[in-house]
């Protein structure tokens, strides 16, 4: 389970008792600053997904840090819509290179994390939302309350 408040995987036995905790909130190596998805490679390393360090870390069964990739820093989707396919092929959002306002992409990647190709995803049928843009020009957006959404995830089955 990833705690998003102190930034730590926490992970259980199968009764529920707490085996460790791995990583913190920070930016160096096996640290994190917001995490928006995980999951297991077909080599049994665990992915995670930190847009907040621009990267996507990877650890053993046991815990420990391994290495990361660099990823795509400073644009969060949520849910996560990426992951790993029935193939082994790891999926993660983009910018749609070709929107001509704001629009995401799911990118499939080999295994030296490469792009091979992209998917467009669904799009909304309402355009409602707030948007505020900050002073050096982020912008962060957020629907409206209680309104239904499109939601749609990415399955190995």
């Amino acid at each position: 389970m990833f705690e998003g408040q102190t930034q730590e995987l926490r992970v259980f036995d199968r009764h529920g008792q707490h085996v460790r905790t791995i990583g913190r909130q920070g930016s160096g190596p096996g640290e994190f600053a917001q995490v928006v998805g995980l999951d297991w490679a077909p080599d049994g390393t665990l992915w995670v997904v930190d847009p907040g360090n621009a990267r996507i870390s990877l650890f053993d069964t046991a815990g420990a840090y391994l290495r990361a990739h660099r990823g795509l820093g400073g644009m969060v989707r949520l849910p996560w819509p990426g992951g790993f396919d029935e193939h082994g092929s790891f999926y993660n959002y983009a910018p749609d290179p070709r929107a001509t306002g704001p629009g995401i992409v799911l990118v499939r990647y080999d295994e030296h994390l490469e792009p091979v190709d992209t998917i467009r995803l669904p799009e909304e049928e309402s355009g409602e939302f707030f948007e505020a843009v900050t002073p050096t020009g982020g912008r962060v957006r957020a629907g409206v309350p209680f309104r239904s959404l499109l939601l749609w995830r990415l399955t190995r089955w």
